[in-house]
């Protein structure tokens, strides 16, 4: 992006982004008066706003502030737009200067915009209650893996001329299926063409007058119901009710982000847990480290682990105090042949270095602060966290009720929620709870329902904390090798992990404690001895899934799915399946493994956005590779085949 007549101006499509005298007015005219959006909004709980080319950010910041303008709004603002060529965070700087009136949202917006330009991006502002998804890449590509229902759309971009995959008709269709019902169109061409492309999406098309010298404008409005779901059997509840009430099970990273998002949405909350504190088990380490897992062929997992450390590191940002979370940066290193082949190919990964850097030894020492054999990936937005005290921040909110030393016995539906039965330490002795709904967020969601479709298993672990020495009390950022070490902190760092597959331990061992020490004289040697003292040590199991993805999702009806989609390996595309059953109110947050810390904030977003009816913030496949039907669908499909 240059400047050019005093506005920003695209090289690439020989186009201003906004007219140069009048900009935000023709943004308000065009598509906030044009859609009559805000007058559709009021008294509404949720309102969702589709863009097509976020380029400057300024139909964004003026949907935004008429939001805070106007008396009868809806409680929470969706704005969902989709960019393949996004600007960098000095353009919008620049950008600012162009609108006094905005100045002040605009360095809100710039405080929070992505440094990484690709994936799905969720920023939050005004306490949460306008939130901005920034989805880069490339539009039909992105409008397909979107999972939202869209209630106005401002199809902006450049002239169909200039940009015409902008204006596909299959946009356009992809437009439709994100579409509710009665849902508002508008943009400033009216181009013949567009408009075609929308009458065949099942838009009813009509030309307004255009703003200043434009003669025309096209407002459409939606007639028709969506299309049908690709993957029903991924599909979710339909949110015909709102939720007044929830129980979580588990006070570990899952539970108390889950309780924090549905408080946030306005949902009473109790956390149930076992033990007496929170972060008492698998979330329970002396710090936890926040750091991606990048592979070299970027596949799903790589862009999974990627979009959830940028969220959490977001978050953290955010809300968190600098004592509780340190941004110091996470050098992976080089281990052997395989894993030095590995990182040179993700040399030349675009958009890479906004992520990470590629270091030799040298480099990596210097800024690792100790002598060092091997380079490897420096992720200069990882660090780690204190665990016990970011659960307890998660759950400071009005609407969240802790119950601590209460193991739950059972869960069954109650009327048109849920009823918990469970056992207090204290003299209550037998207690009951009820509510609307009810997540699993136990780490084993087997232990309470036996779900066979949703596997997951046990892995104990131990980290130790050992005293720092004269070399490793340099050591400035977090070190991954096969195991992990922190820099120190009050003389002691903490190592760790073991991983014991198949394996309930939760008690520490010496022999755990000798086997973390061990992997740190191996991989750092002359940073680490057998002889350093170790200190204390923290045991728990965690639990994975078979292919490593949380379950985050919906508990589906198993029987009615075996039934429906039971010939989904004999190729029948031309059919027609229907959405899948599930059972009413009942959700996993569960399977988070050794990186809950990580995930968990990403994973609880997007339940809680699920459960309350919003956008979600990942794409298509992330929700299906989280949902909790994955196991039962790919079963149907071998069984159909073999």
């Amino acid at each position: 992006m240059i400047f050019k007549y005093g506005v920003p101006y695209s090289e690439r499509f020989e186009d201003v982004y906004f007219n140069r005298n009048e900009g935000l007015s023709e943004s308000r005219y065009v598509f906030l008066e044009g859609s009559n959006t805000p007058d559709r909004w009021g008294g509404r709980d949720v309102f969702v706003i589709g863009e097509t080319g976020f380029g400057t950010g300024l139909n964004f910041l003026a949907s935004w502030h008429s939001w805070r303008n106007t008396h009868c709004r809806p409680q929470r603002l969706h704005f969902v737009s989709v960019e393949k060529h996004p600007l960098s965070r000095d353009d919008l700087i620049r950008c600012q200067q162009c609108f006094p009136e905005l100045e002040a949202l605009y360095r809100c917006l710039i405080e929070q915009y992505p440094l990484d330009p690709s994936g799905f991006h969720r920023l939050f502002f005004d306490e949460g209650d306008v939130v901005l998804t920034l989805c880069f890449g490339d539009v039909e590509r992105v409008l397909s893996d979107l999972r939202v229902t869209v209630d106005s759309w401002f199809m902006d971009g450049f002239s169909p001329t200039k940009n015409p995959e902008m204006w596909a008709p299959s946009v356009c269709s992809r437009i439709a299926a994100l579409s509710a019902k009665n849902t508002v169109l508008s943009t400033f061409t009216a181009a013949g063409q567009v408009r075609r492309n929308l009458e065949s999406a099942g838009f009813k098309v009509r030309k307004e007058a255009g703003f200043g010298s434009k003669r025309e404008m096209i407002v459409a409005e939606f007639r028709e119901d969506s299309t049908s779901e690709k993957t029903p059997w991924f599909s979710w509840p339909s949110c015909g009710r709102k939720f007044q009430s929830a129980i979580v099970i588990g006070a570990g990273i899952g539970g108390c982000q889950i309780a924090a998002r549905l408080a946030k949405r306005g949902l009473q909350t109790t956390v149930i847990e076992r033990n007496a504190a929170v972060a008492s088990e698998a979330s329970g380490n002396y710090h936890a480290v926040i750091s991606p897992k990048i592979s070299a062929d970027n596949g799903g997992s790589s862009q999974f682990y990627r979009q959830c450390f940028n969220f959490a590191v977001s978050e953290l940002t955010r809300e968190a105090s600098s004592d509780l979370w340190q941004s110091c940066g996470v050098l992976q290193l080089i281990k052997d042949d395989r894993s030095r082949s590995r990182w040179q190919s993700l040399r030349s990964r675009p958009h890479s270095d906004y992520i990470f850097e590629v270091l030799d030894a040298d480099a990596a020492s210097t800024r690792a602060g100790v002598r060092l054999r091997e380079g490897g990936l420096f992720f200069r937005g990882a660090g780690f966290v204190l665990p016990s005290t970011w659960c307890r921040h998660l759950l400071q909110h009005p609407d969240i009720q802790v119950v601590g030393n209460t193991a739950v016995d059972t869960v069954r539906p109650h009327g048109d929620g849920w009823q918990v039965t469970a056992n207090s330490d204290s003299e209550t002795g037998c207690r009951e709870f009820f509510a609307d709904l009810i997540v699993l967020a136990n780490g084993n969601h087997n232990a309470l329902l036996n779900l066979n479709y949703a596997p997951c298993m046990p892995v104990a672990g131990q980290t130790s904390r050992v005293a720092a020495n004269p070399v490793s009390g340099n050591l400035s950022c977090v070190l991954d090798h096969s195991g992990y070490v922190l820099p120190a902190i009050d003389g002691w760092h903490t190592i760790g992990s073991t991983y014991d597959r198949d394996s309930y331990a939760t008690k520490p061992c010496k022999e755990a404690d000798r086997r973390n020490l061990l992997q740190q004289v191996q991989n750092l040697p002359g940073v680490f001895s057998r002889h350093d003292d170790i200190g204390d040590h923290h045991a728990a199991t965690r639990f994975v899934s078979p292919d490593r993805y949380p379950f985050a999702g919906p508990v589906i009806d198993e029987s009615y799915c075996a039934e429906v989609y039971g010939d989904l390996g004999h190729g029948r595309h031309w059919k027609t399946y229907p959405t899948a059953r599930f059972i009413p109110g009942l959700y996993l947050l569960t399977a988070l493994g050794s990186r809950g810390f990580t995930t968990a904030a990403l994973c609880a977003e997007v339940l809680a956005s699920q459960i309350c009816g919003e956008p979600v913030p990942v794409p298509a496949s992330i929700v299906e590779n989280t949902h909790p039907a994955r196991y039962l669908i790919r079963a149907l499909r071998k069984n159909a085949t073999t």
